[in-house]
């Protein structure tokens, strides 16, 4: 069983898999903000708008409209749509 597929955790912590983020982010526009925290307290935030998990076919690969940093550096090393 692919856990990361199907989902997993319990009810304070969990994961709710990559086939229903599929299905959850093909079915409306959502904007996806990742924040990061090192050892040292630098925070960075980016934010990716429209963006959508694809299906097992095609490897769950995450897909976005557009990117903005909005806080630090780390957002500049992804690339749009994983190019």
């Amino acid at each position: 069983m692919n856990l990361m597929g199907v989902g997993f955790g319990w009810l304070d912590n969990i994961w709710i898999g990559l086939e229903k983020l599929n299905i959850i982010t093909s079915a409306s526009k959502h904007t996806l903000v990742v924040e990061i925290w090192d050892s040292v307290i630098t925070h960075d935030v980016s934010e990716y708008k429209n963006f959508r998990i694809g299906n097992k076919a095609l490897v769950w690969k995450l897909n976005y409209d557009s990117h903005t940093v909005i806080k630090g550096e780390i957002g500049q090393m992804f690339k749009k749509n994983g190019k």
